[in-house]
């Protein structure tokens, strides 16, 4: 619960007695909920140390255990943890099982260690979370009636073999577990003969998220409306003779760990799945991602230097994890929340650049590795823009932050694909709210059952009951498999492609293009010229075209260099564009140069919309698609945001405009998002041998209402 957010919730666990009276154990956690092992060991300890503040202003307690963001797991953090007040964490039993136990051994906790340190941790039951509120309360019911009955069973058979030994003077420290930890462990799975002793008692650990019951689909009706929640509640009342509910820490006091352990890099089983077994591999499947985090700790060292508390607290709130990672939840997909975070980065970078440049205005160049792949990128900066070039990249421009609006203008999302496509190409045809039934992965995928005790309950309770949302697929609206189609590399800005004369805007929209040269990924030279009141970055590649498909002609060499200038003020970015024909032969080709602008909403014209200066638009809005013959320029306006932003073409050219829709799955169903709009200006190149081809183009961005440049100012660039 994020109770900065909450006060009613404030009102429920402390004036309804909840806290007060003991009913209810707070834990800690990251105050923003981030990854924790993804930020740095600082941050690490203010998230924990504001939320701890925070339960102790108003609760008056100090929280024993912390909730971990996702549950992901990496052993570091116990010494942090640790050291931060931290006894207890809880994690799932998958975590467990990736060192070889079994359930039968995670009924209590554990202690691990790092460096000395200890940290105890506990096993939630999977089986558990994904009975509640799932099936009915009698079958959660039933499942724990069997796992009592296999304890005493188990522990029957212990004994049996331990007397056995004994009889034969075995020792029974030869099967791997030492003297002490054996204690450890078999003091919590000995048999039930009353529940006055805890430590008697098989623990069986759920603790999950709250959205479970109520705001995952179906799950209100459920949970309140069909009355599951009050039969659940009612049944732990009427078998308290058996079933016993304890907080953790209460159990910490009473009874020993297990034993000790080192859990792996984890997660829960699904993000597991969902991240290919790492929780960091999300950074490199999704390189938007990546982006995010690098700014963020790029960030964070200009807020460092600055010593601005306002910033170091915006600096956390972007360290939410949500946007980070892409599941069954949109996440990652949806632009609102990755726009969020950008928000918080780009106003804590605000806010230090006001204590670190004390004039008014500023320009600023470096040369970093922002990504951290080994690469340079290129920073450029004043007081109203960021630039982030990626020479390496096709010498493009993918990040481009407004400050006056928080916004990054280009944060779009490529186009990929995911492994649940195939489930939605099995729709195909269906229509509006079809629905396929099959969990990608539950307690019967993780642990090979077959999954039907929970069917059979269902049947024998004849009452309707609410799937998870790991066991439906719904689609959200019918024709989604048409728009399955991907990208084979990042949207951003200046793109550089050379393409046949029969290439359709269609055929670009679906990547089903042929590009007659290698410029549009591979990597341009760049050198940096900071003048009196302007940084000019310089980017060139020379390279051949080849006519007519893979059999066709080579044509070439051809060097292309682009210019980007940004000067001390405003908010206008010059672009400069030359072809230098370096052969001895004619050269005709289409150039077209890709721009990607992110205004977040797409399908109103209210949110957001195109504008041609002197032209009217059948369809205006950022999702449409068209092309246009004679552009002198094109703006997209945001309503949204309060900003306008205003491409001036230089030489007249051919737009395309057409919009980036992903298909993504969420918790409602597979849907189609909206994340940016798409132009592609285009010039007819016809070069003599050694002749040039230069064009000028300008990207101004302004708040509404602002007055910027007029058409009439293009006679200064053509």
């Amino acid at each position: 619960v994020r109770i900065e957010f909450y006060q009613p919730v404030d009102q429920f666990l402390w004036k309804g007695g909840g806290a007060q009276k003991g009913q209810i154990e707070l834990k800690t956690g990251g105050y923003y909920e981030p990854i924790h092992p993804i930020i740095p060991d600082d941050d690490k300890r203010e998230q924990i140390w504001r939320m701890n503040e925070t339960l102790g202003q108003l609760f008056g307690v100090r929280p024993r255990g912390m909730w971990l963001a996702e549950r992901v797991w990496e052993p570091h953090l116990a010494k942090i943890l640790a050291e931060c007040g931290v006894e207890y964490v809880v994690v799932d039993d998958h975590h467990f099982k990736l060192v070889g136990l079994k359930d039968e051994d995670l009924r209590g906790y554990y202690i691990t260690e790092e460096q000395g340190v200890t940290l105890k941790v506990f096993p939630i039951d999977m089986k558990l979370r994904y009975l509640v509120p799932f099936q009915s309360p009698a079958e959660t019911l039933a499942y724990l009636r069997r796992v009592v009955q296999e304890t005493v069973e188990g522990n029957a058979c212990s004994e049996n073999q331990e007397g056995r030994k004994r009889e034969n003077g075995e020792d029974s420290e030869s099967e791997g577990w030492g003297k002490e930890d054996r204690a450890v462990r078999g003091a919590g799975t000995r048999g039930l003969a009353s529940v006055e002793s805890l430590e008697r008692e098989p623990l069986l650990v759920l603790d999950d998220d709250g959205e479970k019951l109520g705001a995952w689909p179906g799950t209100y009706e459920q949970v309140y409306e069909r009355g599951w929640l009050e039969e659940f509640l009612s049944l732990l009342e009427r078998e308290s003779t058996w079933i016993r509910t304890v907080h953790f820490s209460e159990y910490l006091d009473r009874c020993p760990p297990l034993g000790r352990i080192y859990l792996p890099n984890a997660a829960y089983a699904e993000m597991l799945e969902w991240s290919g077994g790492f929780w960091r591999n999300f950074l490199i499947k999704y390189p938007e991602s990546n982006n995010m985090h690098k700014k963020m700790l790029y960030v964070r060292d200009k807020v460092r230097r600055a010593g601005d508390k306002e910033a170091y607290r915006e600096l956390l709130s972007a360290q939410c994890n949500d946007a980070y990672w892409h599941g069954v939840f949109g996440g990652l997909y949806l632009p609102h929340l990755r726009s969020a975070i950008f928000r918080h980065l780009i106003r804590a970078e605000v806010l230090a650049e006001k204590k670190l440049h004390q004039e008014k205005n500023f320009l600023f160049q470096e040369v970093v590795d922002l990504d951290r792949d080994g690469r340079p990128e290129v920073v450029i900066s004043n007081a109203c823009l960021n630039l982030y070039l990626d020479p390496a990249e096709g010498g493009t421009i993918f990040e481009i932050d407004y400050k006056p609006a928080l916004h990054n203008l280009t944060d779009t999302l490529a186009r990929r694909r995911e492994a649940y496509h195939q489930k939605l190409l099995q729709l195909a045809g269906e229509g509006e709210g079809a629905e396929v039934e099959g969990a990608e992965v539950g307690p019967e995928t993780t642990e090979g059952e077959s999954g039907q005790e929970g069917k059979e309950g269902q049947a024998s309770e004849g009452k309707e009951q609410v799937r998870t949302i790991h066991e439906i697929i719904t689609v959200k609206e019918a024709g989604l498999d048409k728009f399955l189609f991907y990208d084979q590399c990042r949207n951003v800005c200046l793109r550089d492609h050379f393409l046949a004369p029969e290439t359709g805007w269609e055929q670009f929209w679906r990547r089903a293009h042929h590009e007659e040269g290698a410029f549009w990924q591979k990597e341009y030279d760049f050198y940096i010229h900071e003048l009196d009141r302007e940084v000019v970055v310089s980017l060139s590649r020379e390279g051949f075209l080849k006519k007519g498909g893979l059999e066709g002609e080579v044509c070439g060499p051809l060097l292309i260099t682009k210019k980007i200038r940004l000067p001390e003020d405003g908010s206008a970015v010059h672009l400069e564009y030359e072809l230098h024909n370096r052969s001895q032969r004619f050269l005709d080709t289409i150039l077209g140069v890709e721009f990607h602008f992110a205004l977040l909403s797409g399908y109103d014209v209210g949110g957001g919309a195109y504008f041609l200066p002197g032209r009217e638009l059948e369809e205006r809005q950022l999702a449409s698609q068209g092309v246009e013959q004679e552009v002198e320029a094109v703006g997209v306006r945001s309503e949204l945001l309060g900003l306008e932003l205003e491409l001036y073409l230089g030489q007249r050219a051919e737009l395309w405009r057409f919009p980036i829709e992903t298909v993504s799955q969420s918790e409602a169903g597979f849907e189609r998002v909206y994340q940016s709009s798409c132009l592609v200006p285009r010039w007819k190149i016809e070069l003599k041998p050694q002749e040039l081809w230069r064009n000028q183009m300008r990207l101004e961005i302004k708040a509404l209402g602002e007055t910027g440049s007029k058409i009439s100012d293009l006679k200064v660039w053509t």
